[in-house]
């Protein structure tokens, strides 16, 4: 584990996952700072108020909209003003929805379009603004993929499209800018998070009952993941960058889940 003092910035923050990486940097890392970016300042200052006075003096706040270019400058301005550097990115923040099917004639376009700008075009912004200050210090980008990247989920074609491309990002960025980016597109499995109980009590009219039924048996089974033992995955990769392989290749540029075996560096104490 290092000891070298690193400020990482995750996304989406408030709650759930996001909330676990950042309790996980601060737990394992004594000398790690991290700013917190999500829409819901409530939530975000309850987290603050919650923490040690210690920790408060490794914590920014920072209420904002990902998909807001002028407050998400401004986040990075303060954020370098305070702690002199940027050397991780987790881009957590993320919607779901719309769910429903292209045949259907009133599909959600406006919402497609919507969520595309949270979970892809917000990453992209977030990147370039980060990247344009950083300088030629290295910069470790993990991007929260998901499972429906890879395989279709009934319904999930705007969400699923978004994680895909996310996937690109990373590789396009490891081919261009490898070492000085250190990029990860990381899937976390089904986490035990509030979007997990949407789709369990909203969402069973856009979905076939089959896909539905998955999500929830896996929560009916106590199959679902523990965000602070995923979330302590995303915090290594953040902080300490991809681990290498026996090989001594770096595993970075590509598509992994949180517990892929090649990371079980990052899992271990």
């Amino acid at each position: 584990m290092t000891e070298d003092k690193k400020t990482i910035i995750v996304t989406g923050a408030s709650r759930g996952l996001g909330k676990c990486i950042v309790q996980n940097i601060l737990d394992d890392y004594a000398r790690a700072q991290v700013v917190l970016i999500a829409r819901n300042g409530d939530q975000l200052q309850a987290f603050y108020d919650g923490l040690s006075t210690e920790d408060r003096q490794r914590v920014l706040i920072a209420p904002a909209d990902v998909t807001d270019r002028g407050a998400v400058v401004a986040v990075l301005e303060q954020t370098l003003a305070r702690f002199g550097q940027i050397d991780g990115v987790v881009c957590n923040a993320g919607v779901l929805e719309p769910v429903g099917h292209l045949d259907e004639a009133d599909y959600d376009m406006a919402g497609m379009r919507r969520l595309f700008e949270v979970n892809f075009f917000s990453v992209v912004q977030l990147v370039n603004e980060t990247l344009t200050r950083t300088g030629r210090g290295t910069v470790n980008l993990v991007f929260v993929s998901s499972g429906a990247s890879t395989r279709g989920i009934d319904g999930w074609l705007a969400y699923g499209a978004s994680k895909a491309a996310l996937n690109a990002l990373c590789k396009q960025l490891h081919d261009e800018m490898y070492p000085r980016v250190r990029s990860m597109s990381v899937a976390p499995g089904v986490v035990d998070t509030d979007m997990q109980r949407a789709i369990r009590e909203q969402l069973r009219p856009q979905m076939s009952a089959e896909s539905h039924r998955r999500f929830v048996e896996l929560h009916s089974g106590g199959e679902l993941l523990d965000g602070m033992v995923v979330g302590k995955v995303y915090a290594r990769l953040a902080v300490d960058g991809p681990p290498a392989t026996a090989a001594g290749q770096a595993v970075c540029g590509e598509y992994v889940r949180w517990n892929d075996p090649r990371l079980s560096v990052a899992t271990s104490k």
